[in-house]
């Protein structure tokens, strides 16, 4: 039976306090004795993050313009509209040019006209 990706985040966790509080730490060692991958291990102890606990990278809004999507979905059905895939989408592209345009992004996208071409076919 395979391992959880939790239960090996566990051990590498553990494989870290140990390896802080040894004069001499040996990773590929605490890997072994822990039953953990050492690469995992060796990135874990030089700084990186778990998977678990960095941001997503393949998500175009922030929280609050999802929320901002959200209240507009909302909103549509209060009035009684069903939403649209086109109007969800020109609704988050409008919210992404304008905080392009506005330079409210840390890192803008090259092109402002190009956000959520999603295909409607």
């Amino acid at each position: 039976m395979s391992e959880g990706y939790y239960e090996i985040e566990d051990r590498i966790e553990e494989a870290c306090s140990i390896l802080s509080e040894s004069k001499k730490p040996n990773v590929a060692v605490a890997a072994r004795e822990l039953a953990v991958p050492e690469s995992c291990l060796c990135a874990r102890w030089k700084g990186r993050q778990a998977k678990s606990a960095q941001s997503p990278t393949n998500t175009r809004l922030t929280n609050t313009e999802e929320l901002a999507v959200g209240l507009y979905l909302k909103s549509l059905d209060q009035i009684g509209t069903s939403a649209r895939l086109s109007m969800v989408t020109d609704c988050a592209n409008s919210i992404l040019k304008r905080n392009c345009l506005a330079g409210n992004t840390d890192t803008p996208p090259p092109n402002c006209e190009s956000f959520l071409d999603i295909p409607l076919s």
